[in-house]
């Protein structure tokens, strides 16, 4: 059925004020992000014999050590209104959420970044209702006031030290008897780094973000054991033993 302006409440005399919502979309506000990434990664190692570890049954001793470094940079950066620059130009107080005489209205008591080259904004503007995709504001003035820069900046490294010496001990029936010892040591670090905007959520209806900043380690000492029994005897060919342990301290 046909809806009539009436079934809104909206046929209404002249000259009667009507508290009214507009509903603004406006290009460019909040709808692109761009975003930078950098990543690099440096890996080094070193294996070998140790052929002076020989003593008693010791023999066929070798090491494994490496070490690997990774970094990685994003930045973001998104576009929008400022929250408490449209509170002024449409005459509310940015601080307290009272209505002001009037938009713009004692701008030079109020921080800098807020007050400063505050002009009035008219969202009745027919500029913003344009299309169904959005529209932009009536005056150049107006989108340069209102409009701010959300950036974040977050770093990540990776610092890994890893080492293993491994070799045989002794004689038993099934072969050598065999083990393996280690050591690992990581480190993980964030620093995001987010500007008052992204920081105290000044976008219009986005989402506040204060950022990281830590560390955190992580140590372990690691061993493997290898023990051949042998056996050869029928239903009983073979017996192994191995036993595998791990220390973790992590922080």
């Amino acid at each position: 059925p046909f809806c009539s302006p009436q079934t809104f409440g909206l046929n209404r005399q002249t000259g009667v004020s009507i508290d009214v919502i507009p509903i603004v979309g406006v290009l460019g506000d909040r709808n692109v992000t761009e975003v930078t990434l950098e990543q690099s990664r440096i890996v080094a190692g070193l294996r070998g014999d140790l052929p002076f570890v020989t003593a008693g049954p010791l023999n066929d001793w070798s090491y494994d050590v490496s070490a690997q470094y990774s970094y990685s940079k994003g930045e973001s950066l998104r576009t929008g209104v400022l929250e408490n620059r449209l509170n002024l130009a449409l005459g509310i107080n940015p601080d307290t959420g009272a209505e002001l005489s009037a938009p713009c209205a004692n701008a030079d008591s109020f921080a800098p970044a807020v007050g400063s080259g505050c002009v009035p904004v008219n969202l009745f503007a027919p500029s913003l209702y344009a299309s169904a995709a959005g529209g932009t504001f009536a005056t150049d003035a107006e989108r340069d006031y209102l409009f701010g820069d959300r950036t974040f900046d977050t770093r990540i490294g990776q610092l890994v030290l890893q080492g293993t010496v491994q070799g045989d001990l002794f004689e038993l029936p099934g072969g050598e008897a065999s083990i393996l010892l280690g050591a690992e040591y990581r480190e993980d670090t964030i620093d995001s780094d987010p500007n008052d905007v992204a920081r105290d959520g000044l976008l219009f209806g986005f989402f506040a973000d204060a950022g990281a900043e830590g560390d955190v380690t992580n140590k372990e000492l690691f061993g493997e054991l290898s023990l051949p029994l042998g056996t050869g005897q029928p239903g009983l060919r073979e017996l192994n033993i191995d036993l595998a342990g791990r220390i973790t301290d992590n922080e």
